[in-house]
């Protein structure tokens, strides 16, 4: 049977089941996708098959969720994937009840294929969109601030913004440093090879970049300054490439590397955070607020670059 011409039908199941409040609830999609993943190797109806103990969730809920997105190459939007926010029994059984419509056979794993496959695709398409949508969370649990900057970097990696954020933070970091209008948002979209560097502040050029192992053209953006200008160089690298980083510069400019730092964007923001809250876990905390605040309020209007806002987790609700 073709998922094709049950795809109406299907839409109004998710609209009835997945959403709450008028958006879709990223967690019962995902364990949604992850019961039609289970339905592909066991093919029943039950749904005492399918669910663990809890009544929550999934038998081996994570690696079927997993499995899923993976097979459309989606991100969970969700850290605990579902497992908390599924309301599984609610809606599983009317989601049998139109996979039985709409031809499901059980015990004949080929022939359900088509449906199974079309469905998960809706709610991958669904999920997509969540994730666009979805804001960056600060979440403080993850320890120091260090690691906390670390955590939202990684977040917009898989936005596949992670440059963009990063410089935001670093430009919102100086003015918390040194005060408004220290340096200038710009536009992301300007690349920034053409300019000097991302921020210039004092005797220093300040260049971000979250490419993973030294490329030629920052290397050679790096020698220009080196070479037409008496600048100090801060290059900010993620956290893990540092290293990386720098043997490269220290293997093309010698004794002119020593007019270069560096350093990780996660300590270059985050460290400076710790010691303005005096390193105090509540003033930390604050301080990093007000880095947020600046960062969303400020930056990310002037630079034109939406969804890449940074909030709480009790503001998402996560």
């Amino acid at each position: 049977m073709s998922f094709a011409s049950h795809k109406a039908a299907f839409t109004e199941w998710l609209n009835e089941n997945m959403v709450k409040g008028g958006n879709d609830v990223s967690g019962r999609l995902v364990t949604a996708m992850a019961l039609l993943e289970r339905l592909r190797e066991t093919p029943t109806l039950d749904l005492k098959e399918h669910m663990a103990g809890s009544g929550q969730q999934l038998v081996e809920h994570n690696g079927f969720v997993d499995r899923a997105i993976a097979r459309f190459s989606v991100q969970s939007p969700v850290q605990e994937r579902g497992r908390r926010s599924s309301n599984l029994n609610a809606w599983a059984n009317s989601l049998f009840a139109w996979l039985v419509a709409a031809g499901f056979r059980e015990g004949e794993i080929e022939r359900n294929d088509d449906l199974l496959q079309g469905a998960q695709a809706m709610a991958a398409c669904r999920l997509s969109l969540i994730n666009e949508d979805k804001p960056l969370i600060a979440r403080y649990s993850k320890g120091s601030a260090v690691a906390v900057i670390g955590d939202i970097l990684d977040q917009a990696q898989e936005k596949k913004r992670a440059k963009d954020v990063a410089e935001y933070l670093v430009g919102a970091k100086l003015e918390l440093r040194f005060g408004e209008g220290a340096v200038q948002p710009k536009n992301v979209n300007t690349p920034s090879l053409d300019q000097l560097a991302d921020f210039r502040f004092g005797g220093a050029a300040f260049e971000v970049t979250t490419v993973t192992s030294a490329d030629s053209a920052h290397l050679n953006k790096i020698g220009e300054i080196l070479s037409n200008t008496g600048l100090e160089l801060w290059l900010l690298t993620r956290k893990r490439d540092r290293e990386k980083w720098q043997k490269a510069v220290d293997a093309k400019y010698g004794d002119q590397a020593s007019r270069v730092v560096v350093t990780d964007i996660e300590t270059f923001v985050g460290q400076n955070t710790s010691e303005i809250g005096h390193f105090e876990a509540e003033e930390t905390r604050a301080t990093l607020a007000a880095l947020f605040a600046r960062y969303t309020n400020r930056w990310l209007p002037m630079a034109g670059a939406g969804g890449l806002r940074i909030v709480d987790p009790e503001a998402y609700g996560e």
